[in-house]
């Protein structure tokens, strides 16, 4: 069928209804339907998909149906509305399928798609290709790190992308020795000798780097991390090891990112078992709820899709100031739930949704996006590690943060980063034990210190 043939059939289906076709037009809905579903489909299935592509001023199938601009696309509930008449008629829509079968198959709208586009059309294709791009299996992984020597150089191409420079005082002046020294280069401005682990979490470590790579990319690939118990078994070394290894591996993970401009969601998270379920001579009997938990507040940025999440030792206003002031931009807005906490910020503009009448959303007012990083957090904590210490908690929520901000470049990009950013993080044993760390915790005391103040804080 020749694309000069579709607008009869198109004008055939648009008589449907024809009641109410002065309150919805037809014709470009029912063409954009026509040419966006294959054969087989409920009319129905897919309204909501169809109509957000609609919308995308970039999307090729909207260039494709001719529609001028946004104002032309019905809002959705019109939209809805329309498809639902259809199913009415499911014998001239079936018929008019089977005429336009070849061309559906053949898709015309989809040929100047770019697939490496920063903008997704919600496209299938585009969907496969982009994850075909992240995928990185076990197999790929074990045949690209054949040897250690590939390992090894790996690990000074990601650290040193620009050459090798001395982590001492960082001269580029390097002698190379053979490689099966211990440190193979050595600074001929310092006379430091050093090795691709010297000044990073693998500083002084018995383990190979084969080792350290497979932990990474155990990190980067699987969404809600792996505990300590079973990165033992899968490396072939002790639990404890294990675990000071994950933990070498998370002090990579914090990172100070640039003041939020906003709008930005701000939750609170509770980690910690329940009264009820505590052993007596646990429990605190101060009463039910969030008593005896430990409260982690989110920040997350809806401009840039970044988060900050911080563990607190009490939500109250004394304690929300310097960290919100640390994070977010004077005059920003929030968006909050109805907690009294989020009115003692001066310097933002707070607007709330109310969750216990059942509001989630007003307008752009939302803060659906910050709980659904809560969600995954709590399947993390029960799924993989089930049982989290007050000390460690941070660790495991730079995790989350990590993953999160960095879900877009892919395995492979995550343990790049990985080892970008591990030079000058140094965890030792002792450390680890006490739940000490760089960067983890700053207490609101040094917040205040290192901060200026914001015109009119109070």
């Amino acid at each position: 069928m020749q694309l000069a043939d579709r607008e009869p059939l198109v004008k055939a289906v648009s008589t449907v209804g024809r009641k109410r076709r002065s309150r919805s037009p037809r014709l470009p809905i029912v063409q954009a339907f026509c040419f966006s579903h294959y054969p087989g489909l409920r009319v129905s299935s897919r309204t909501y998909r169809l109509h957000a592509r609609l919308v995308d001023e970039d999307d090729p199938l909207r260039e494709f149906c001719g529609f001028a601009g946004v104002a032309s696309v019905p809002d959705r509930s019109t939209f809805v509305r329309v498809f639902q008449d259809l199913d009415k008629v499911p014998e001239l829509v079936q018929d008019l399928f089977q005429q336009l079968s070849g061309l559906l198959r053949d898709r015309p709208w989809s040929r100047n798609a770019s697939v490496g586009s920063a903008k997704s059309s919600g496209s299938a294709s585009r969907y496969q290709a982009r994850r075909k791009e992240w995928r990185y299996g076990l197999d790929r992984f074990m045949q690209d790190f054949k040897d250690d020597e590939v390992v090894e150089q790996w690990f000074v191409q990601n650290r040193w992308p620009d050459g090798i420079r001395c982590p001492k005082c960082g001269s580029d002046r390097i002698a190379e020795r053979p490689s099966r020294m211990p440190q193979p280069w050595r600074c001929r401005d310092c006379w430091k000798y050093f090795s691709v682990k010297v000044g990073t979490p693998m500083h002084g470590s018995n383990l190979s780097l084969r080792q350290w790579l497979k932990a990474i990319y155990l990190e980067a690939c699987l969404p809600k991390g792996m505990s300590a118990y079973v990165i033992s078994d899968f490396l072939e070394i002790d639990q404890g090891t294990a675990l000071h290894l994950l933990h070498r591996i998370r002090e990579s993970f914090v990172v100070e990112l640039e003041k939020f401009a906003g709008p930005v969601q701000f939750d609170e998270n509770y980690v910690g078992g329940l009264e009820k379920n505590k052993h007596a001579d646990k429990k605190l009997r101060s009463g039910r709820g969030t008593v005896g938990k430990t409260p982690v507040l989110g920040m997350l940025d809806m401009k840039t899709d970044k988060m900050v999440a911080r563990v607190l030792d009490a939500v109250d206003g004394a304690t929300l100031r310097p960290i919100v002031r640390s994070q977010v931009e004077h005059g920003a807005v929030i968006f909050t739930d109805q907690a009294a906490v989020y009115g003692e910020i001066p310097g933002v503009v707070r607007e709330s949704v109310n969750h216990s009448m059942g509001e989630y959303v007003r307008g752009g007012v939302t803060t659906n996006w910050i709980e659904s990083v809560w969600a995954l957090f709590k399947r993390m904590l029960m799924g993989t590690y089930h049982q989290v210490s007050r000390k460690h908690l941070s660790r495991y929520v730079a995790e989350l943060v990590w993953r999160r901000n960095n879900r877009e470049l892919g395995v492979r990009g995550r343990m790049a980063w990985v080892v970008g950013h591990m030079p000058g993080r140094r965890l030792s044993l002792k450390e680890m034990r006490s739940g000490g760390g760089l960067g983890l915790e700053r207490s609101v005391s040094e917040l205040v210190e290192q901060l200026e103040l914001w015109p009119g804080w109070v």
